[in-house]
């Protein structure tokens, strides 16, 4: 089928003048605020539990957000549409547990043959296939597996350190009982800023502040082995295609934007498949700011909130060693508790759209495989759990068809 027709000429700065908004600026810096908060530190946790040098985690950061932001401005100008393109955050999840069974390399390449299959699925058009065979309680419930350590290892933090870890919490929660409040300043980055103060009471030396310091990107030269791609990419897909992806359409449909799903697919997977060149997992769509940037009004501005944002991304980029080298000086308790609150938000969605309809069972029993942890064959838990889920949702339908 191929990718759907672009706008051309692209668009400019005279249509970006044109069509902007302070609404759409204002959407667009609230964006990269919870950008800045959250999602990185879901990344700097994982890099600590993947146990990645800083310079590696220089390198991740600074291509998922810098090489995300391009692709933002260069779909924005070919679609002109809220498009913000960023990096899988479910997919980064699944590094720790697959880096105790292959290299960094060898999680590289398996993520680079996601990207490639990523693509493949936008130029041919078979993503609905694929959603049909795989179904999103399914794939919902190998994501809660592997989203499970993150938010128990918040509950430990804080009794491990409920100076810090407490503190945190406690912000988090309290702006987020102020819906007024939480819609100018959101509850991670108060959470963030509580936890900075806590942090200060420490006895001892105070933490020491990186200098500011422009990104170095890490070339690594990807390693493919079938068994590691076997373990990684299926999962690795998945939380691309069904999670960040499938999601953000139904978001534009919803709001009235025609997703061209064909050609943004098409150039996700392309643009991801340059990002494991450079330690970063695959380039997705940003769920959060799609639903931030698609209501906008008028319609025309929209596009320009992400062209705004994608802006700003690159410039979180170019700066990513300075946040990759300061996450290691921080207590590990700080950043798991971060990563733990910033992943609450999609625990309650998926547990909600997993566990209802046709497929709980399916979900359940991917669920717990996927948190079991469990290694066969030298293949690991998500690709097991996916392998379970559809074979249970399946064998439930080809009974309905046959009882």
């Amino acid at each position: 089928m191929g990718p759907e027709p672009v706008q051309w000429p692209p668009a400019g700065i005279r249509a970006f003048r044109r069509d902007v908004t302070p609404d759409a600026l204002a959407a667009a810096f609230t964006a990269i605020l919870i950008s800045a908060t959250g999602p990185f530190a879901i990344l700097l946790s994982v890099s600590k539990s993947a146990d990645l040098s800083p310079e590696i985690t220089a390198s991740m950061a600074a291509v998922a957000y810098g090489a995300g932001g391009v692709l933002t401005l260069i779909l924005c100008a070919l679609y002109r549409q809220p498009i913000t393109v960023l990096w899988t955050i479910a997919g980064i999840t699944l590094l720790p547990a697959a880096l105790t069974q292959m290299s960094f390399a060898e999680a590289m390449g398996a993520s680079i043959v996601a990207a490639l299959l990523l693509a493949a699925l936008g130029w041919s058009g078979a993503i609905n296939i694929l959603m049909r065979f795989v179904p999103v309680p399914v794939a919902l419930g190998m994501l809660l597996g592997v989203f499970l350590p993150f938010g128990t290892g918040m509950v430990t933090s804080v009794a491990d350190a409920p100076l810090i870890a407490g503190t945190t919490v406690a912000a988090f929660a309290a702006a987020s009982l102020f819906p007024a409040f939480s819609r100018r300043v959101p509850p991670i980055f108060a959470a963030m800023i509580a936890g900075a103060l806590a942090l200060s009471f420490l006895p001892g030396d105070p933490i020491a502040l990186p200098p500011l310091e422009l990104v170095s990107p890490v070339f690594v030269m990807p390693v493919f082995r079938l068994d590691a791609i076997l373990s990684l990419t299926p999962a690795m897909l998945m939380t691309m295609v069904a999670i960040h992806n499938g999601q953000s359409f139904a978001v534009m449909k919803a709001r009235g934007v025609p997703p061209n799903y064909n050609g943004v697919t098409f150039a996700l997977g392309l643009g991801g498949t340059f990002n494991g060149f450079f330690g970063a997992v695959p380039a997705t769509l940003g769920t959060i700011h799609t639903a931030l940037f698609s209501p906008l009004s008028p319609p025309e501005s929209r596009w320009t909130a992400s062209v705004t944002f994608g802006l700003l991304a690159i410039l979180l980029g170019l700066l990513a060693p300075t946040a990759a080298r300061l996450a290691f000086v921080l207590p590990a308790p700080f950043t798991a508790t971060l990563a733990g609150l910033a992943l609450l938000g999609i625990l309650k969605q998926s547990f909600s759209e997993a566990f209802r309809g046709e497929d709980q069972m399916a979900a359940l029993v991917a669920f717990l495989v996927s948190a079991s942890g469990i290694t066969i064959m030298g293949l690991a838990a998500p690709l097991w759990a996916l392998i379970a889920g559809v074979t249970v949702s399946q064998c439930k339908s080809l009974v309905q068809r046959h009882g």
